[in-house]
């Protein structure tokens, strides 16, 4: 049972705020999954959290409160005893956003009490706090440039190469960067394969090569309807529990939605659609202004071109591929 539903099927504690009902996550040792007064959900860990050289801060951020050494008097089959937790409060009371979190958690939790020690809590929780740290910064993209993105994660022969070659610098000019091998997406709502793009996404430089993904997304209608939540999910569900990409891979989102997350994660976009009128294409195809007609004194070249006539690329028949363009 994933800790989502645990968590929904505890029952709000009654009288005292300071109250949590808990309950030990299955596989785990010691640590809980709680719902405070507020119905909000709360990761309860006993670790000793007092081991010399590591510091452990205590947060209080939007989403997120941390405090460390809380005494807990804990009653579990008629037995009661005292622990001390480290205590994790998730502070949204939005049904999709405690999803989104507990989604998280599943993996955290897995890393933590895989190898409890205080350096590997100290690691897993710094990347949590940078993760819904983000979700207060202003967001980057709109959703359907990432939900692109993450739908060509998903769709891909192995999302493992993809996410390790997505957005792997921030300043990088491609979605997803191997060295030589690059591709970028784009994305339209218009069912008209028309996109911005700027002159170096066209004009591979030498010994570079370039794909370019056209994808139209749209708002679902029926039941092929997929939010971000959903992507985040299926693709995390095919990383074999690597924490490492999970973590890669909601670090990005966050920082991409950042403060817009909470009212763009309902948001269901049309996967059958996205799936239908996927299309590559090799940038020799792709009407552009040529590196050798900008004047050099002339940066940030930046223009729209249709790709009605543009023929695409059958990126199987590609021979030589790299490991990005072999997994997509």
């Amino acid at each position: 049972m994933k800790i989502a539903d645990i968590f929904r099927e505890l029952a709000m504690p009654e009288g005292n705020k300071s109250l949590l009902t808990a309950m030990l996550i299955p596989n785990a040792e010691t640590s809980r999954i709680a719902k405070d007064s507020e119905g909000q959900p709360v990761l309860l860990f006993a670790l000793d959290t007092d081991t010399p050289g590591i510091k452990l801060r205590s947060y209080r951020l939007k989403y997120i409160e941390m405090i460390h050494n809380v005494t807990c008097h804990i009653t579990e089959s008629g037995m009661s005893a005292t622990h001390t937790f480290t205590l994790v409060r998730f502070t949204s009371q939005s049904e999709r956003m405690q999803e989104y979190f507990l989604e998280y958690a599943s993996s955290l939790v897995q890393i933590i009490e895989g190898n409890p020690t205080v350096e590997v809590f100290s690691e897993s929780i710094d990347m949590l706090v940078r993760i819904f740290g983000a979700l207060s910064e202003p967001p980057t993209k709109n959703i359907r440039g990432l939900w692109a993105e993450l739908f060509i994660i998903d769709s891909s022969n192995d999302p493992t190469i993809l996410l390790s070659f997505w957005h792997a610098h921030p300043e990088q000019k491609f979605d997803f960067d191997a060295g030589t091998e690059k591709l970028e997406v784009k994305s339209s709502s218009s069912l008209e394969r028309s996109h911005y793009f700027s002159s170096d996404q066209v004009n591979p430089a030498a010994r570079e090569k370039i794909l370019i993904a056209s994808v139209f997304v749209q708002q679902a209608n029926g039941d092929d309807g997929y939010s971000i939540n959903d992507m985040i999910n299926s693709i995390s569900a095919k990383l074999h529990g690597n924490f490492e990409l999970i973590s890669k891979l909601s670090l990005i989102v966050a920082k991409t939605l950042g403060s817009s997350m909470e009212s763009e994660i309902d948001t269901k976009l049309s996967y059958a659609t996205a799936q239908q009128s996927l299309a590559f294409y090799n940038t020799d195809d792709i009407p552009k202004i040529l590196d050798a007609q900008i004047s050099k004194d002339v940066s940030e070249v930046r223009f729209k071109s249709s790709l009605r006539y543009a023929k695409p690329t059958d990126v199987s028949a590609i021979a030589n591929k790299g490991r990005l363009w072999s997994a997509i």
